[in-house]
């Protein structure tokens, strides 16, 4: 433990020197996580990750955001920019999903407005998905069959319980 101690102590201080160096923030985040940390370690990630999310640096940023996730399974944060950058790659159900899970974390810290606010992007991302099938549909139409196509693309998307993967849909048509 002492070991693990000193480690983190050095690469605190190397941080401090050189703020910006995310090898270094990593590593420590990690010294954090294997030293029982779990706080500290939560905290070096998410900055790492808002750094590289906000440089559009998304499937790094979706890493560190998993890693956090691994840390502390209930982190609204995490959650909330997972879905983002699900959304963002068009993965709607994993999306859906994230969404989901933080507006359920949101409601047991007892914060109903934020858990709204959340839901209110699940039905956002449904009504996205629902667009995305119409314009296949309409895309589609060349070939015949118009309304039978845009029939099953609505009552397919009004069924599903969570939106599907877009691109699955399109392989499999």
């Amino acid at each position: 433990m002492q070991q693990l101690d000193l480690a983190i102590a050095d690469h605190q201080r190397l941080l401090r020197k050189k703020p910006q160096d995310e090898e270094a923030a990593n590593r420590l985040a990690e010294l954090c996580a294997r030293a029982g940390r779990p706080d500290e370690a939560v905290s070096f990630f998410s900055t790492l990750a808002e750094a590289l999310f906000t440089r559009g640096r998304l499937v790094l940023a979706a890493g560190f955001y998993a890693r956090i996730l691994q840390i502390s399974p209930g982190h609204a944060p995490a959650l909330i920019r997972s879905g983002e950058i699900a959304a963002a790659d068009r993965r709607f159900s994993d999306a859906h999903g994230f969404f989901a899970a933080a507006a359920d974390q949101r409601m047991a810290e007892g914060d109903p407005a934020g858990a709204a606010a959340i839901r209110s992007r699940i039905d956002s991302l449904d009504l996205t998905e629902v667009q995305e099938r119409l314009t296949i549909a309409r895309l589609r139409t060349n070939s015949g069959a118009t309304f039978d196509l845009l029939d099953s693309s609505l009552r397919s998307a009004v069924q599903s319980t969570h939106a599907p993967d877009i691109r699955f849909q399109a392989r499999l048509a």
